[in-house]
């Protein structure tokens, strides 16, 4: 045999076993589209090595077969995933050590990006809930520690969470872009409310374990007021600067129907104390000052003094 026919020999061998091959792959074929049908596709290097595969995959622990497109490093590790669970369609990208570090998917409740440590937990979660989208960061327990989210209509908040996942800070704006923070106990009670109104009138909000307000100290117009209620929410004492000139401080005390029953405040000619019949109509009264030095005390009803000394 001339080696012209040896080498054409070698060949038409060559040829063969390619068609083998592909006859063991190919499930069916037609001949007007050219449709290829088979269970999977293997992609080599010049090495020899696989590069990518396509196919039909069983995953661990599940119990269907499901269409997988996977991406290999030059040692062998899947390094991209794409496949399409029950849930949604779903990439990984894994780091070296083959922890999936990069999840990016889709399901029912809609888009979402996964980050995670080295150690498969999770880090960082970006997601749209509905309209709504927020961005999560997890503590090395895969506690939530710190959310930022946009609600529907608009409205930025930020929150910070406990070592047990709890909100106990959140900063947001209202839909009328009312600045506030709101600091919560263990039991998820707001009990400090810290925020500027429509009218950029600061205020601090103080509440007990029921969530009921107790305290709220605010500045307006007329200078700054400290009140205090009672578990019923009613104010019973409240201590402010009256507007005038030189600014007059005030101590209000009232009774549990709201009506004032002490009044004590500092005057420019001295101090005086209004005690005010917290079960009559108000109409009677007790004054007491002190004038240029010298004290002074009236009794009034019905605006007329009745009796005075000294």
């Amino acid at each position: 045999m001339t080696p012209e026919l040896q080498a054409l020999g070698e060949r038409l061998e060559e040829v063969e076993k390619q068609i083998a091959h592909l006859a063991a792959l190919v499930v069916g074929q037609s001949d007007t589209d050219r449709t290829v049908v088979a269970q999977s596709f293997v992609v080599k290097d010049e090495l020899g090595k696989r590069r990518a595969e396509l196919g039909m995959k069983i995953p661990a622990g599940k119990t269907e077969e499901r269409p997988c497109l996977a991406l290999f490093d030059s040692d062998g590790e899947a390094r991209a995933l794409l496949t399409l669970p029950e849930e949604g369609p779903l990439l990984q990208l894994t780091h070296t050590k083959t922890k999936a570090v990069v999840n990016i998917g889709v399901d029912e409740n809609g888009p979402e990006i996964d980050l995670l440590d080295l150690n498969g937990k999770r880090s960082v979660l970006v997601t749209v809930l509905g309209t709504e989208p927020q961005i999560v960061f997890f503590g090395p327990d895969g506690k939530r520690r710190l959310a930022l989210a946009a609600h529907p209509s608009g409205e930025p908040v930020l929150t910070l969470s406990d070592a047990n996942g709890k909100t106990r800070l959140l900063l947001g704006l209202s839909s009328s872009s009312v600045p506030c923070i709101d600091m919560t106990d263990a039991n998820g009670k707001v009990r400090v409310r810290l925020l500027a109104d429509e009218s950029g009138r600061p205020c601090l909000l103080m509440s007990d374990a029921n969530g009921a307000g107790r305290v709220s100290l605010y500045v307006d117009s007329e200078g700054p007021s400290l009140a205090q209620y009672d578990a019923d929410g009613k104010p019973r004492l409240m201590l402010q600067m009256v507007a005038s000139e030189s600014g007059t401080p005030q101590l209000v005390m009232s009774t549990s129907n709201g009506t004032p029953s002490v009044v004590v405040s500092t005057l420019e000619d001295g101090p005086s104390v209004y005690l005010a019949d917290p079960n009559g109509d108000g109409s009677t009264n007790i004054h007491m000052q002190v004038i240029s030095g010298e004290p002074r005390l009236e009794v009034i009803k019905n605006g007329k003094v009745i009796g005075s000394a000294p």
